[in-house]
């Protein structure tokens, strides 16, 4: 019989076992997870065609099973064997499979080897460990810069539920989703009365040594809600979640990193039970430290024989296909051909006009969806180029709506388009129209101002639109073409920006009016 293997109980894991076994039912799909509980998507909220806020949740791997008929094993994968096709599991059993699809995840990136009071937010295990700690907490340090660490320092300064000190390695908050214009717009929100720290520039802010490679056995990722559970913990609501912070005890110390940990015993006579160091000479005295500091893909039991990515992801191609080093997958009859990845553990080499990858739990999903059918040999012209069509992401980043599409951040559009959006310098909007400051005809607009960044080409544009603490709007323009758009509050925009970066349409008629409310730029898909 027909075996496909699935290693990881993931999102990207439990998504290609079922959609195989939906595609091919005659086949034996078996799924092997190190844990018990499964991370599954329950739901995708449509804002758009494409465009959707992910809704994940927990299973357990009986419920799994029973549900959608696919075999279970709850056991670690140690290694694989591709030129056998055969599974070594940590409990000495041996699984062979006619092909295999490993989505393994990814690991949180610790500087040092994690403790009951230093850990990272990466899964549902680190996340009980902060909810436990959150309780008699009086100082917390947050280290990191990404989407995680955006979401839990708002959530403790927003709740006022200890002191927070936040160690942020760039020059500006969010740097993997905002450039520093955006993140001007939001940091006003995280407190009215942050004090912020800058060190000087210098090698200290490199990336730290002493990286620990403690092996540990992975645990379901924690989801897009993660932060519903703290609340419930800490008693707060997601209205008071989203309401903007007054805290005072907000501490971002920005262009450095941790340095290095020390936790005292139980006898000791000091207040706080660890002692922190970061890069710029602060010393911090906590009561742990939380890591949110990104991931490594988890590719251990795979061979050095096949290529890693940049970020040590497997390097897939096309077909979601592991690459061999010194060269890609040849012909059908090559043994390395029956092993596949998906999620975060793999790096996929493709160049498409709007989508590259970023991990997150819509490209888990999505990348599982794809490889089931390249799996199962279910790949058509049409499924072939959906999931890669463009870049979605839909969250909420301090109470607000976030969209982003395309190459919001002009990623992968070459130096001029980086190198403007870095800038930091904003020009105003055409005269009359969206001056900074200046009146509008609705109240709540009053503040509303345009900017526009020009490269030395006039072909390159970013369009920025800005109302302080209702919305942030910008759109990225090459050759009078929307490329990408970043949408924050209630816009109603999504869809047009969607639809103006696939229809590749020319609106270099509109010039830097695109923005202003005189332009009914939904007109265009009437």
């Amino acid at each position: 019989m027909d075996t496909i293997l699935v290693i990881g109980g993931g999102i990207a894991g439990c998504t290609c076992a079922v959609e195989a076994l939906r595609l091919s039912p005659s086949s034996n799909v078996t799924l092997v997870s190190p844990s018990p509980t499964l991370r599954t998507v329950e739901a995708i909220e449509h804002v758009t065609p494409l465009l959707g806020i992910v809704h994940v949740g927990d299973r357990s791997s009986d419920d799994f099973a029973a549900e959608h008929g696919v075999r279970m094993i709850c056991d670690e994968v140690v290694a694989l064997d591709h030129v056998r096709s055969q599974a070594q599991l940590a409990s000495g059993g041996i699984l062979t499979f006619s092909r295999c699809c490993v989505a393994t995840g990814a690991s949180p990136a610790l500087v040092a080897q994690a403790t009951p009071r230093y850990f990272g937010i990466r899964d549902t295990e680190s996340v009980e460990n902060l909810r436990e700690r959150l309780v008699d907490a009086k100082r917390v340090l947050v280290v990191g810069n990404g989407g995680l660490a955006l979401e839990l320092v708002h959530f403790l300064a927003s709740t006022q539920a200890c002191q927070v000190v936040w160690a942020v390695r760039n020059s500006y908050i969010g740097n993997t989703f905002f450039d520093a214009s955006a993140s001007a717009f939001f940091v006003q929100h995280v407190s009215t009365e942050t004090t912020c720290s800058r060190s000087e520039p210098s090698a200290k802010t490199g990336t730290p040594t002493g990286v620990s490679d403690e092996k540990s056995i992975p645990k379901a990722s924690v989801g897009p809600d993660w932060l519903k559970t703290l609340a419930t913990q800490a008693g707060t609501s997601e209205e008071d979640r989203n309401t903007t912070s007054q805290n005072p005890l907000l501490d971002i110390q920005f262009e450095c990193e941790l340095g290095g940990i020390c936790e005292r015993g139980e006898d000791s006579s000091d207040l706080y039970p660890v002692s922190a160091t970061l890069t710029n000479g602060r010393r911090v005295e906590c009561d742990f430290v939380v890591s949110a500091t990104g991931v490594r893909p988890n590719t251990g039991i795979i061979s050095s024989d096949f290529k890693r990515g940049p970020d040590g992801g497997l390097c897939v191609d096309e077909m979601m296909r592991v690459v061999r080093c010194g060269g890609g997958i040849e012909k059908e009859g090559d043994v390395e051909n029956n092993i596949f990845a998906a999620g975060d553990c793999c790096c996929l080499e493709r160049n498409e006009d709007h989508w590259f990858q970023i991990r997150l739990w819509r490209q888990a999903r999505d990348m599982g969806l794809y490889a089931a059918k390249c799996i199962t040999g279910s790949l058509d012209e049409l499924s072939r180029g959906g999931v890669f069509e463009l870049f979605v992401h839909a969250t909420r980043f301090f109470g607000f709506k976030v969209a982003l599409l395309g190459r919001f951040n002009g990623q992968g559009l070459g130096p001029s388009v980086q190198d403007l959006i870095s800038n930091h310098e904003l020009q105003e909007g055409p005269s009359g129209i969206g001056v900074k400051h200046g009146v509008t005809s609705t109240p709540e607009c009053r503040h509303e101002s345009i900017h526009i960044k020009r490269a030395t080409s006039e072909s390159i544009r970013i369009l920025i639109r800005t109302t302080p603490g209702v919305e942030y709007v910008k759109v990225v323009l090459v050759g009078g073409r929307v490329r990408g758009a970043m949408l924050v509050g209630d816009t109603g925009l999504e869809e047009t920006f969607e639809n103006l970066i696939l229809s590749e349409t020319d609106i270099s008629h509109i010039g830097d009016n695109l923005l202003t409310r005189e332009v009914d730029i939904e007109d265009f898909f009437d």
